[in-house]
Parts: structure tokens; sequence; C-alpha cells
């Protein structure tokens, strides 16, 4: 069993489990994950707590965490918008403890739907609340026939707009050659010269690219050298300890990516399996029957452009159901941080890009190998 200690942990290890081999492209928020798995583990019993807290951390940390930023000054064009949901069956009755340990956390509500009675209704009921806190980025978390046999679903839901608080040029992206696991493509690079954040190490470079977003929030990038991908939170952590300022020339493409996993088989490889377990029914206290999941379903999107806004949406839905006894030579992933701690939100991979220097003034500058 893998235990993870902190959210850079967590969402590390969770894009290992769930990544594969960086074959294909694979997005995920494991901020929304981390989140729906703190917020269950007060309808837990005892061990399920226990497992889901070695693989997140301290539940009260993320939520409180997630409360300051949540609650963080936006505009128009920066926005963060968090919900989190218990959709009950019209015939359950909501925990009263449970409830009040969701209201703690930002964008909370207990909802009633149809669920066993009509699960196509409730499920359009759901799939809209989701797509009204993403603004349209995500019309689908739960698909037709998701709903037979629940008896409640909790939605952890994440919107995020932010421009860079430094915009490429959009004159300067060009079609180039993108080299990615299925053979070269052409896409939309685009370019810029800017003092950043930069790393270098034998585990590969680092940039971190601040957003607009008036939270701190960052864009990171890691090219690790060639080979598979492999991504760990100390090696994050080093690198951005690591980080001073540079000149850095960097080439990134247009990102438009989109990605839906089931995360009971990886978040089981983080310890993560109780609530799994129909013959524990380790979810002991959200409504007034004992439950287990069946589906723990996450669904990312994210677009990076050059001089407009970036978008990321996330969703992560558990229906518990009826009761029961530089340049590309691998891989670069790309995440969403905000200062305080070591959060981390969408994660995608792979993408490609490439670090280059350039010689002016006297702030150090990224020399090519």
């Amino acid at each position: 069993m893998t235990t993870t200690s902190t959210a850079l942990d967590f969402a590390a290890a969770l894009f290992a489990a769930a990544g594969g081999d960086a074959g294909t492209n694979f997005v995920c928020s494991p901020w929304s994950v981390a989140t729906a798995l703190s917020a269950l583990a007060h309808g837990t019993d005892a061990a399920a707590r226990e497992e889901i807290v070695a693989a997140v951390g301290p539940v009260n940390a993320l939520r409180d965490t997630a409360r300051l930023v949540a609650e963080a000054p936006q505009s128009a064009d920066s926005v963060l918008a968090v919900a989190n949901r218990l959709w009950v069956d019209e015939h359950a009755m909501p925990d009263p403890r449970f409830a009040s340990s969701l209201a703690a956390w930002p964008g909370a509500a207990v909802l009633q739907a149809p669920i066993g009675r009509d699960p196509e209704a409730a499920r359009v009921a759901i799939n809209g609340d989701v797509a009204s806190t993403t603004r349209d980025l995500i019309p689908e978390i739960l698909a037709p026939g998701m709903l037979q046999g629940a008896r409640a679903v909790l939605v952890n839901a994440l919107y995020l707009l932010a421009g860079w608080l430094h915009p490429f040029n959009p004159e300067a992206t060009a079609p180039e050659p993108f080299r990615s696991p299925g053979g070269d493509r052409e896409v939309p690079m685009m370019r810029a010269r800017l003092e950043a954040p930069y790393a270098r190490s034998p585990g590969g470079e680092y940039v971190s690219l601040h957003l607009g977003l008036g939270l701190g929030l960052a864009a990171e990038v890691l090219l690790p050298p060639p080979g598979p991908l492999t991504v760990t939170g100390a090696a994050i952590a080093a690198a951005r300890k690591a980080a001073t300022a540079h000149h850095v020339q960097l080439r990134l493409p247009r990102v438009r990516v989109e990605g839906r996993a089931g995360l009971e088989g990886p978040l089981a490889d983080l310890g993560v399996r109780r609530i799994f377990d129909p013959g524990a029914s380790a979810v002991t206290g959200v409504v007034d029957e004992p439950l287990y999941v069946s589906d723990a379903v996450p669904h990312g999107r994210g677009r990076h452009r050059g001089s407009g806004r970036n978008r990321h949406a996330h969703a992560a839905g558990s229906p518990p159901p009826a009761p029961c006894g530089r340049d590309a030579g691998g891989p670069a992933l790309l995440a969403a941080r905000h200062p305080p701690g070591d959060r981390v939100r969408p994660v995608h991979g792979p993408s490609r890009g490439s670090l280059r220097s350039w010689p002016e003034s006297s702030i150090p500058e990224v020399v090519d190998p």
C-alpha cells in the first residue's frame, strides 16, 4: 500500500496511479478528488477515515485552505468557483452531523432528488448543477444509468478562469511540430521571453508562470528528461525550492484537454479501499443507512491560450448505491498551484514545449545543455 501525507504528495501519487505511462493525455484535479474524499471522511467509519487521511492528509487542513482560496477577491475575468454538494434520495434522511461538517466547505449544499423513483431526472438535475458551476465546461458528470440503485451522490465541482499575468504575444504563435507518444503533429506553439522562476536538475526542467487571478496562482511546467514520465511530490517540492529568477524563452503548445476515468483502482493503489467495499458498508454517517461508494468518477477539462484567459473545470462524483450488509524529449506536467501550502489543481499530460535562453541583463539565463 502506498500512503501519502500532503496534498502535493497525493497529487503526484494520483497522477502516477491514474495517468499510466503518459502515452495519452490525462487531466485531473487532485484538489477536487482530495476535497471529495475529505468531505466524505466525516461520514465514514474510523477505519475508512484513517485510509483517507493517510492518502490526502489532514482533512480539516484541506477544508480550511479551500475556504481561504474560495473567499479571495475575484473579478469578471478571474474566477474560482467551487461547489460541494450532497444529493440524497427524496426518501433518505441526511445525517445532521454530516450535513454540518459539509457546510464548512465552500459552496456546500445538501439537496434532494428523485434518485430512486426517477434516476434520469435526478441525473439531469445533478449534471445541471455541475454545468452551472463549471460554466458549461462539464455539462455531464454522470452518464445515463449511473444512478441505478443509488441512494446519494457526493459531488465536488471546480471552475478556474485566469489569464496569464504576462500574456503570450498572439502574433508569435505559429504552427510547429509537437512530439507526442503517437507521433509528431503540428500544433499552434506559443512563444514568450520573460523573467520567471526556473530550475534545472537531473529530474528535468521547471518553470513557474504567474496567472492573473488575484490569488497568487501560478501555472507550473515540468519537463522531465526523455523516458517514462515519473513525477513525485518530493521532486516538485525540490524544483519549487530550487527555482530562482531567470530569463526564459518558453515555447508551449496551446492546450485543450479533456479526460475522465474511474478512480476506484488508482485510489485503491493509494490505500483508499474500504469505502468501495460492499461488504464493509463503511459510509455509515452520510444518510440514515450504511452505504458504500460504487463509483468515483472525475471529469476534467482544461484550456490554455496565449493572450486569452485559461479555463479549467473539474468535477468528481461518488454515487453510493443502495444499502448493503525544454524541447520535448518526454512528457510534461502542467499544473495550477496556489502558494499557501502545496495545493495542486488540474494536472495535464503529456504536453510538450521547450525552454531556451537569450543573453541579456544580469539575471541568470536558461542555458541549453
